[in-house]
């Protein structure tokens, strides 16, 4: 059975999540659906992304970690798309900039 999802999130605080049922808010269970058709399903979304700078390639990584993209450290990068944006960028914990910065 071809399976796909996502995940529930808190913003990256690691604290507690949410999944709806319904009209009640869970804080310690999943949602599954199951679709029984004789036809093929179609899946999309229109999620209106649109790229903020050019194409790169990863140059580096250490397992699941992004190191470098086009020989420089992800880390510059990620500070000097934020500095354009004025968006905050803290290098000590970039996972809640990372889960609000789309990479494609």
């Amino acid at each position: 059975m071809p399976i796909f999802g996502g995940g529930a999130g808190d913003n990256a605080n690691f604290q507690k999540t949410h999944v709806f049922y319904d009209t009640v808010a869970y804080t310690d269970a999943a949602v599954i659906l199951e679709i029984l058709s004789n036809k093929p399903i179609g899946v999309g979304a229109a999620h209106g992304w649109k790229p903020v700078g050019s194409k790169m390639r990863v140059t580096a990584t250490e397992g699941m970690k992004l190191v470098s993209l086009n020989g420089r450290s992800a880390v510059e990068l990620f500070k000097d798309h934020t500095d354009i944006t004025g968006q905050n960028f803290n290098a000590d914990e970039p996972i809640s900039f990372s889960c609000t910065i789309l990479l494609g």
